[in-house]
């Protein structure tokens, strides 16, 4: 049976790296001191090039040519799906639509 892949963290300075044991499964949405949140990106290698999954985040999904252009592309949109659900937040919809696929 394969091993399954180690989860892994990102960050601007480092790039990707293992996420060390003692920060597995810590709340992905405990916000810091600095107001900042913390969520949890699947990286998978498909069609050549990297998609990045936000976990916590329905429908947040992009890719880029390596892991650390993933991750950046997924913190991009993780700003601009949290600066939409704030402008969207109370507000009706002016229609709904069913759309089949």
């Amino acid at each position: 049976m394969p091993q399954a892949a180690q989860p892994r963290i990102a960050n601007r300075r480092t790039g990707i790296s293992e996420v060390p044991a003692e920060r597995r499964g810590v709340s992905s949405t405990a916000m810091e001191s600095n107001g900042s949140a913390t969520f949890r990106v699947a990286l998978y290698r498909a069609m050549g090039f990297y998609i990045a999954r936000v976990q916590e985040l329905p429908g947040c999904i992009c890719r880029g040519a390596t892991e650390v252009e993933a991750v950046e592309m997924a913190r991009a949109s993780i700003r601009a799906y949290l600066q939409v659900t704030r402008a969207i937040e109370g507000d009706r919809a002016t229609v709904h639509v069913q759309i089949k696929v």
